[in-house]
């Protein structure tokens, strides 16, 4: 039978069964409310951001034939001063952050001999209602259902890459919403660098910086502050920060395993099947482990990119959008990003 774990314990390990059903979960896939726009400045950033409709989840659960000891262990379980992840057995890459909303209201029917059977719903809310993904690659997380909700990709596949010699950087979202970042920056700079989002036009500015060797600042989009890491801890330093925070599109919509046969020296694609659409231009394809830019869509059935490629192949390919972040600097500064995917 199904469960979930909430704050790191199993519903099975408490004696609660549990039985799923799409009501009480809710549609992962519905649109979500928009409560109202919101233009904020947090740690010295313009944050341009959306508030959303929180996410209750009403989950039916009982128990039968557990001690007096087990039932209060239920119950401290479900607390409403706590708070944790809620992870269902049926979704175990998706984690929300929940508060438990009401206190549990137990129908309890003692059984004798101090053992106690009973019923009860448990309230939870996600004030923030998407989940962050469990996993982050699907070389270790085989799942069908896991591949048909989310764009995530092989461990091989660089999902933050530089380009080259140039001044790209592309991020790959492969969530359902917006991302998070964080950009750390780790070297000094005595000019200010700029890292914009080209699908978007999110954009962060760092102010020049010094520090020892082993420091770094952080910039995180998720918190809204800037720190200063260093062995010794953490410093807000908002004086190194200006003009927002970088997020990324998600990849959807996104088509796998798409049978398709490349030339060598060309940058024609075909499609033994009618699969490409003109809402593919300025999407990427993915062909083993190299990416390429869609520039036109011919027909349904053939496509051209951005660079040829090197052999002739009959594969099968991954099709999504993917973040190309532009960094402007006079310096070659050593910047890391990094993503945070979400799902509904």
């Amino acid at each position: 039978m199904e469960g979930f774990t909430y704050n790191g314990i199993h519903s099975s390990d408490v004696g609660v069964m549990y039985v799923p059903s799409a009501d009480e979960m809710g549609d992962f896939f519905s649109d979500y409310e928009v409560i109202s726009d919101e233009h904020s400045w947090a740690d010295g950033g313009a944050y341009f951001k959306s508030r959303v409709k929180p996410r209750a989840f009403t989950l039916s659960c009982f128990y039968d034939r557990v001690d007096e000891k087990k039932l209060e262990e239920i119950i401290r379980w479900l607390d409403r001063r706590t708070y944790g992840e809620l992870i269902f057995d049926s979704r175990p890459y998706a984690s929300y952050f929940v508060h438990p909303t009401k206190r549990i209201s137990v129908n309890d029917y003692l059984q004798g001999g101090g053992t106690h059977s009973g019923t009860f719903e448990v309230s939870f809310t996600a004030y923030h209602p998407f989940a962050r993904l469990v996993y982050d690659n699907a070389t270790d997380y085989d799942d069908a259902g896991f591949k048909a909700e989310t764009g995530v990709l092989p461990k091989n596949v660089s999902l933050v890459e530089a380009a080259g010699t140039g001044n790209y950087m592309y991020v790959y979202n492969p969530g359902t919403e917006k991302a998070h970042s964080k950009v750390i920056l780790k070297s000094s700079i005595t000019s200010p660098v700029t890292l914009t989002n080209d699908l978007n036009k999110s954009k962060c500015t760092i102010k020049p910086v010094t520090f020892a060797s082993g420091e770094t600042i952080e910039i995180d989009s998720y918190t809204g502050k800037t720190e200063k890491v260093s062995s010794t801890g953490r410093t807000l330093c908002t004086e190194f920060h200006d003009d927002g925070f970088l997020v990324f599109e998600p990849c959807t919509p996104f088509y796998r395993d798409v049978s398709v046969h490349t030339t060598a020296q060309s940058k024609v694609v075909t499609a033994s099947a009618n699969v490409f659409n003109d809402s593919m231009v300025g999407q990427w394809i993915l062909i083993g482990t190299s990416w390429r830019l869609i520039s036109a869509v011919s027909s349904a059935k053939s496509i051209t990119v951005h660079a040829p490629f090197e052999t002739t192949a009959d594969t099968v390919a991954f099709i999504g959008t993917r973040n190309m972040v532009l960094i402007t600097s006079t310096e070659t500064p050593s910047i890391e990003i990094k993503c945070y995917p979400e799902v509904r």
